[in-house]
């Protein structure tokens, strides 16, 4: 293997290709052999910073809807404007948190450190990370 190898660069280049062939068929068996189902992305029910921007966006636009619907569904006058413009705030501030999960994900962790409490930040990288995904399977699919 190394025989053919006339300077370090070429040591390394082996070396780089050893090592990704070796990830590769390390990949390849944790699909076969570790049990797992797909999340289809556009059924995400989690959203990262819903609390901080959706919830009241959620609730006013709910409340207007419910008494919209109480008045027989107007559609003219401003109970349908209210209903109709707290929907469109309620939608927008959903579409951002979609939109910014990766960085509402990194804010939480920051804020943990910022509150100097470690315990809170690890629990928090380990619900980011992949940690539901089991270390050792004890069978494969044949």
């Amino acid at each position: 293997m190394f025989s053919n190898c006339s300077s370090a660069t070429d040591y390394n280049a082996v070396i780089d290709k050893l090592y990704s062939d070796i990830m590769y068929c390390l990949r390849l068996a944790v699909e076969y052999c570790i049990p797992h189902r797909h999340v289809a992305s556009d059924r995400q029910f989690n959203i990262p910073g819903w609390n901080t921007y959706v919830r009241e966006r959620h609730d006013a636009a709910r409340e207007s809807y419910l008494i919209w619907l109480d008045l027989g569904k107007p559609r003219t006058g401003a109970w349908y404007d209210n209903m109709r413009f707290s929907r469109a705030k309620f939608k927008l501030a959903l579409r951002y948190c979609q939109q910014h999960v990766e960085e509402m994900k990194a804010d939480a962790c920051a804020d943990s450190v910022f509150d100097k409490d470690a315990r809170k930040f690890w629990r928090d990288v380990y619900k980011i990370s992949n940690a539901k995904a089991t270390a050792a399977s004890n069978y494969c699919r044949r």
